[in-house]
This record gives structure tokens, C-alpha cells and sequence, in this order.
């Protein structure tokens, strides 16, 4: 890692052969984080090129003196290779380049990490959410992709966000996760806990605020709960509560800090994009937060709330023309065959309900890619590889099909690896 400030400049100069542009919008997305006071905010940066690149050029810019960009690291990502050894670097006036020479190969058609951004993050920015966006450097600096024939291409940008927020305080602490989820998925909470003495039980009771949060289960398993000798949960879904009891007989949760347990959650299919927020409360009248000390005195400790962001379980791009057809109509996916990602048209003449589907070669649904009310237009979607359990599907012929009002159609494709 190399000591960055004020602007990020990356640019790859690689050479590769001639690949048709096949009109998949090619994406630099930029992660969004949260950190807290005086600690270090890890940014990722990923990227998605539908065909393989000569080069890249990528600013990023930051505009405020409560975060300082301090390095920058390729490990781990699509560019983790090239030995640290050949990049060329140079920075002045808040400016950082990096020139991966064109010895190491062109860049081929994928998506994931490009880098990961670490900043440094002031005890004054609590509360604070920073906009970390991609920007033009006078003279001719910008954000674009060259494709194989030099020719340069403007990505989407997805820009990101740092929000700060203060850190648990150092005496005994429980608080909650925050993530994000989508609709029909599984939303795994980790409940985290600091104990600065030696603990034989803790009481725990949380509320949920939604009940489009469905709780399934607690885990333990990769927590500091498995010490327990005794776990129990008891549920009161008519208030949205949850109750989680760990003893600790035999011998007392030593001093230490982690994970204690993780809420299993499933979200409804039917949410709206919402906030909902994990808090402490009286369960049936019982104190909603409490250790006890191996001597057998109890105390509350400090606790901070956690939430789930609910997003539509659409987890493709989804693109629409305003240009209205006249019939209803299923393309060709392309590219065909593909890897990892591709593009599914479809026309839309009236208001419909629609359903887009996945099916293996056994006729077993594996993805639902759309199931909702769309207006008319001309709809691109595009399908990441993935079945509903987000994992990433095997080489071979999957089925695609279109239900929209009285209109059904399927179209075959092709996963090649």
C-alpha cells in the first residue's frame, strides 16, 4: 500500500484483442461503508467490463478534511497479479497515479474488486456521511474504460458513501449489525458484545420494527456463544420480540469482544424498501438487557441499536427505453453463450404483471429475476449468473421465461465457463 491524498488516479495501459462491444453498459461501482471515529474506513472499489480493456482510467475524489485517503491495495482483486514491483507511481497536489505497465496482460471480460481505498477517519466527523464520487482533473482526467481498439468508453458510475458514527465505549457494551437485504432473502444479524469481567449470563431481549422481518432462528455457530452451557430463545411475535438467555455454568465467559450470536431472519417478498431497526426492550415484562457477573451481581451494559435495510429483490440491472412497442416480445439473450453475465430484452405494450424466470435444464426454477407490476416500455435486464441462493451457477443450458399478462414465452442460453 502507498500513501494516497485528496484524489485517486488510476491508469492501465494494457493491451488486448479486437472483442465486439455487445451493449452492456461496462461499471465502476464504488462501495459504500461505515466506520467509526478515529478508526479506518475500508472502501472498496469493484468494476464490470463486457470485454476485454486496453486500459483504464479512474479518479475518485473526496472533498472533505475529516477523512484522509491514506493507501491504496490491489490485494484480493481482479488486478491482485501484478507484483507491487511493476507499478509505477507518483503523487503532488492531491493527486495519486499509478501506471500498470502493458507487460502484464489485458484486462478480460469479468467483475469484482478493483481495489480496496483506506481512510483515515477524524474524531470530529461523527454523524457525518461523506460522498466518495468519481470526478473530471483538469486537463483531460476522467473516469472512462479503453476498449481493445483504443477507443474510450464511459462507464455507469455508482457512487459511494463513508458515514461515521461513534465507536462502542470501552466498558462493558452489546450492539447490533447493520445490513443490507433483499426481499425473499435470508438477513443474518450479528449481535456483538464486550465484557471487561468475567460473565456466567446474559440477558438479552430485542424488538424489531417491521414485522416484513420475519425471525426464523438464532446461530451460534462462529461466536463467542458456543462457550455457553445453556442457550435459550423465546419469541413473542405478536410484539415483534426475541429473547436470548446464554449461561455460562461450568465457566464464565472470559474478558474479551466479538460476536455472541447472529438472529436468522427472512425477509417478506413483499416488502418496501425500508429501514428496519434491531433495538433493546422489555420482553413480557423481564429486563431487556443484563449480565451477570460470575459473583452474581447484575448491571446493564452500554447498547447500541442495528438495523436492516430492506432493497428490492431484484438483484440485476434493469434498464427501460422510453420508446413504447406495439406487441409483447422475448430477445435473445446476448451475449450467447456467456460468462459471467448477460443481457434479457423484453417488450412490454401495456401496464403488466410480470415474471421473469430461470430454469435449469431439468425444468427446476432456480431464479426468479422479476415478479411485479412494470409499466410499458422496452426493458433490458441484466442476468449476473446466479440462482436465488446467490450462488454462482455451473457451466451449461439454462431456460428463460417471460410471463406478462397473457403473453408467455421461453428462450434457451447458454453458461460457458
Amino acid at each position: 500500500m502507498r500513501k494516497l491524498s485528496g484524489l485517486l488516479l488510476l491508469c492501465l495501459i494494457i493491451t488486448a484483442p479486437a472483442f465486439p462491444d455487445p451493449g452492456i453498459p461496462d461499471t465502476v461501482r464504488i462501495d459504500s461503508v461505515s466506520a467509526y471515529l478515529g478508526g479506518t474506513a475500508i472502501l472498496p472499489v469493484y468494476f464490470f467490463n463486457d470485454e476485454p480493456l486496453s486500459g483504464l482510467e479512474l479518479t475518485i475524489r473526496h472533498d472533505s478534511e475529516l477523512i484522509t485517503l491514506d493507501s491504496f491495495s490491489l490485494a484480493g482483486g481482479r488486478l491482485s497479479y501484478i507484483p507491487s514491483g511493476d507499478l509505477i507511481s507518483r503523487s503532488g497536489a492531491g493527486l495519486f497515479d499509478l501506471l500498470v505497465p502493458d507487460n502484464t496482460g489485458f484486462i478480460p471480460v469479468g467483475t469484482g474488486l478493483f481495489c480496496n481505498l483506506y481512510f483515515s477517519v477524524s474524531r470530529a466527523a461523527a454523524g457525518n456521511t461523506f460522498v466518495i464520487d468519481t470526478t473530471y482533473w483538469a486537463p483531460a482526467s476522467r473516469t472512462f474504460l479503453i476498449d481493445s481498439e483504443g477507443y474510450s468508453i464511459d462507464p455507469k458510475i455508482v457512487k459511494g458513501y463513508i458515514t461515521v458514527s461513534e465507536p462502542p465505549p470501552s466498558n462493558d457494551s452489546i450492539w447490533i449489525d447493520t445490513l443490507t437485504a433483499r426481499t425473499g432473502k435470508t438477513a443474518a444479524v450479528n449481535i456483538y458484545g464486550y465484557n471487561s469481567e468475567d460473565i456466567s449470563k446474559i440477558d438479552l431481549a430485542l424488538t424489531y420494527s417491521s414485522a416484513d422481518l420475519i425471525f426464523d432462528s438464532v446461530s451460534y455457530a462462529g461466536t463467542r456463544g458456543v462457550l455457553a452451557s445453556s442457550r435459550t430463545v423465546s419469541q413473542n411475535p405478536a410484539d415483534r420480540q426475541v429473547l436470548v438467555s446464554l449461561s455460562f455454568s461450568s465457566a464464565s465467559l472470559p474478558v474479551g469482544a466479538g460476536p455472541l450470536a447472529t438472529l436468522v431472519f427472512t425477509v417478506n417478498n413483499n416488502a418496501p424498501e425500508e429501514r428496519v431497526i434491531i433495538d433493546s426492550a422489555s420482553f413480557l415484562g423481564t429486563i431487556p438487557l443484563e449480565f451477570t457477573t460470575g459473583g452474581g451481581l447484575t448491571f446493564a451494559p452500554y447498547f447500541r441499536e442495528g438495523y436492516v435495510d430492506i432493497k428490492s429483490g431484484t438483484a440485476v440491472e434493469e434498464r427501460k427505453s422510453p420508446v413504447i412497442p406495439t406487441k409483447y416480445a422475448l430477445a435473445q439473450n446476448y451475449p450467447n453463450p456467456f460468462n459471467p453475465s448477460t443481457a434479457i430484452k423484453f417488450d412490454l405494450p401495456q401496464t403488466s404483471q410480470v415474471k421473469l424466470e430461470i430454469f435449469n435444464i431439468l425444468g427446476q426454477k432456480i431464479r426468479t429475476l422479476i415478479n411485479r407490476e412494470m409499466t410499458a416500455g422496452s426493458y433490458d435486464i441484466t442476468f449476473d449468473g446466479k440462482g436465488d441462493d446467490n450462488k454462482q451457477l455451473g457451466s451449461g443450458v439454462y431456460f428463460y421465461r417471460l410471463r406478462a399478462g397473457e403473453f408467455e414465452q421461453s428462450r434457451s442460453m447458454m453458461l460457458l465457463k
